[in-house]
């Protein structure tokens, strides 16, 4: 599994550095020739994998900050909420295909739903003390992630939703992960290359 700094290394560099995945890369030929081409029934997670035989082909991937690139956001909340149901999917499936392409990242929001319904469920049978302390722990890195958005972009009236937007993505991620999971056996030979 990938460390954990090494999957933000690649987004919030500013100088020039090796990193494990990227999204929106560029590729010489011969790496195609060598580590062969993106699987095409990855639909979410083909980069990950694809990145992962890179290196297992001996390369490297680099990262010029100074080269531009756009990456569209979803138009309204529902459709990004969506998106990221569909990328916890896909991590599900792709664990059956190339559980060395998944990072440890990828599976927070996974541990995040699990860790609501186990608590949920021992604070039912009056042991509550652990859902306070993740809910606690979990408040205290919302509210830090509100904090750094509002001290770096200056805060607007849609700053203040961003601890309800954090708890709807990571909850949308993990139950499209544990989808995922349950359906990979069933589509696990399907989703190897051809």
């Amino acid at each position: 599994m990938k460390n954990l700094a090494d999957v933000s290394k690649g987004r919030r560099n500013t100088k020039c550095c090796y990193v494990k995945t990227m999204f929106h890369a560029v590729y010489r030929r011969e790496v195609f020739e060598k580590a062969g081409k993106f699987n095409p029934k990855l639909l979410r997670t083909e980069d990950n994998e694809m990145h992962y035989r890179i290196r297992k082909a001996g390369y490297k991937l680099y990262c010029d900050p100074d080269i531009v690139s756009y990456q569209y956001a979803r138009s309204d909340f529902r459709k990004m909420v969506k998106q990221k149901y569909g990328n916890g999917y896909w991590i599900g499936l792709t664990l059956g295909v190339c559980p060395g392409c998944i990072s440890l990242f990828h599976l927070v929001p996974l541990g995040f739903v699990f860790g609501i319904v186990l608590t949920t469920v021992l604070a039912l049978f009056s042991w509550w003390n652990l859902a306070a302390v993740m809910w606690g722990a979990y408040a205290l890195f919302v509210l830090a992630g509100t904090m750094c958005t509002i001290i770096s972009n200056h805060a607007n009236k849609w700053t203040f939703l961003i601890p309800a937007l954090f708890l709807v993505v990571h909850v949308s991620y993990g139950i499209g992960t544990v989808v995922g999971l349950i359906k990979m056996p069933f589509y696990r030979n399907n989703l190897k290359k051809q």
